[in-house]
């Protein structure tokens, strides 16, 4: 009885304890390209992500990272980039979407249910348009919308300012609301887990 609780005291503390990322940068390479190695703090420890890669951001309170890498979808003078998650405990990735835009920003948003789906900014340097995505962080992406930028998010919903290819400052020619748990629902890309 005692050793079967030993046991499952072991296996409860070490469970209980998930590494956590506290914080990311990326470290520059010094060609002027902008790509650098991402290199994260860890438990204390600094610890290499990836070699090459655009940006990185901390999302699910440290528990994971996501980076925007270089093999995305080609776009306008191959600028296209790809998101990657990265498992801070397990050390397994997942690339989540693959496009033809630059990736400018990734947010963490809240959905009624309690996800916490990734609003994606995108820009692309031929036009200069600002571009949109929604990522399940487990399964990839789950919409997107050319010409377009996130504007709210409350109460679940995220409003996006829909423009056109011709005019895309200032007021949007509509907006859109959409509901982050429907989004969730739709199909994703799909990627399979590498180490």
């Amino acid at each position: 009885m005692i050793r079967n609780f030993v046991a499952v005291f072991v296996l409860l503390t070490v469970t209980a304890h998930a590494q956590v990322a506290t914080s990311v940068r990326v470290d520059r390479i010094k060609d002027g390209s902008g790509l650098g190695r991402v290199i994260a703090q860890i438990d204390g420890r600094r610890q290499t992500i990836t070699e090459c890669a655009w940006n990185a951001w901390i999302i699910a309170q440290g528990r994971v990272i996501v980076y925007s890498g270089t093999d995305g979808a080609g776009g306008y003078e191959n600028e296209g980039q790809s998101l990657w998650r990265y498992d801070v405990t397990t050390g397994m990735r997942r690339k989540l979407m693959t496009e033809v835009f630059a990736i400018q920003k990734v947010v963490e948003a809240r959905a009624r249910s309690g996800k916490s789906p990734l609003l994606v900014t995108m820009a692309d340097g031929g036009l200069g348009a600002p571009h949109v995505a929604v990522t399940d962080p487990l399964r990839g992406e789950v919409w997107r919308h050319r010409v377009a930028r996130f504007v709210g998010i409350r109460n679940g919903r995220v409003a996006v300012g829909i423009y056109t290819p011709e005019r895309f400052e200032g007021r949007p020619v509509r907006l859109a609301y959409l509901d982050l748990d429907a989004l969730l629902r739709r199909p994703a890309n799909r990627s399979a887990p590498v180490r």
